[in-house]
């Protein structure tokens, strides 16, 4: 049943196995379920990506970065279109990209200032700054 513990532990499994599938894959597509109601996916090369949800055939939000090294991640920026907006769509980005970061032991460097301030106002996600 969706919300209970065993399907967010359920989605939790699916989620790192197609990461560990998807990681190495150039523009690797990932769909992440762990955000209610929106399917957050991630595209990536290895180099550059984003965190991003899809609608009408284009990119609704994002957030982007650039890998700097096999263990750094600078988040450059978040955007959310105006149809979105007031929905916690830029929270529910960075919820997507925190287990990603800390399964791969990745640290983050958030110049975006929307994520900066995120990290700024929550200390329990903290534990993946650089």
């Amino acid at each position: 049943i969706k919300g209970s513990l065993e399907y967010d532990q359920y989605v939790t499994s699916f989620y790192r196995f197609f990461i560990f599938i998807n990681f190495f894959t150039p523009s690797a597509v990932l769909v992440t379920s762990n955000c209610k109601s929106m399917d957050i996916k991630l595209d990536t090369d290895g180099k550059k990506g984003a965190f991003f949800v899809e609608g009408e055939g284009k990119r609704l939000a994002e957030m982007a970065f650039t890998m700097a090294g096999a263990h750094k991640m600078i988040i450059d920026h978040t955007d959310v279109d105006d149809s979105l907006r007031g929905q916690g769509v830029g929270r529910k980005l960075l919820d997507a990209l925190l287990p990603y970061v800390r399964e791969h032991e990745i640290k983050v460097i958030p110049l975006c200032p929307y994520a900066k301030s995120v990290f700024e106002k929550d200390a329990s996600i903290r534990d993946v700054l650089l």
